[in-house]
């Protein structure tokens, strides 16, 4: 029996699965394929960045190249996440926020883009005033090389 995803973004994002009972789009399961299909799914994109976000920083060390290539594509699924929360992103929960935007900044702080970082940054500081990821984006604002995490913050 085919079923269709139940997307937790907005609308459907089309992909159908084979297993009974089954309401979600294969995001244990981020191949290009899967991502190709649901192009447009959040449940998708989100599982897919922040797998490849670690794996991409212990992977540097080795092969900055292709890191660097894990990294970016990370950024796009997360940017694209921020423009299609972008009608209700006020309404979300500041960890929710946080989250992104500290994975966003952190990303471009990885690829070496402090300008880019510093933008989302920003963000953070005024978006999400009295809140860790505000404390810990001033702090790595002022030095980007600063161990103060971006991520990760209350949720474990």
């Amino acid at each position: 029996m085919k079923t269709r995803c139940a997307c937790p973004a907005t609308r459907r994002c089309g992909w159908r699965s084979r297993s009974k009972g089954s309401s979600t789009c294969g995001a244990s399961r981020p191949t290009r394929a899967t991502v190709a299909r649901s192009s447009r799914c959040i449940a998708v994109r989100v599982p897919r960045a922040t797998g490849l976000l670690p794996f991409a920083r212990g992977l540097r060390p080795h092969d900055k190249a292709a890191a660097d290539r894990l990294t970016a594509l990370a950024i796009t699924d997360l940017e694209f996440v921020v423009q299609t929360d972008a009608a209700r992103w006020r309404s979300l929960a500041v960890h929710d926020r946080g989250e992104l935007l500290g994975a966003i900044a952190d990303a471009w702080l990885q690829l070496g883009d402090a300008d880019k970082a510093n933008a989302y940054l920003d963000r953070m500081v005024s978006e999400l005033p009295n809140t860790p990821y505000a404390t810990n984006a001033a702090l790595r604002r002022a030095d980007p090389a600063a161990k103060k995490p971006l991520t990760c913050l209350g949720c474990h």
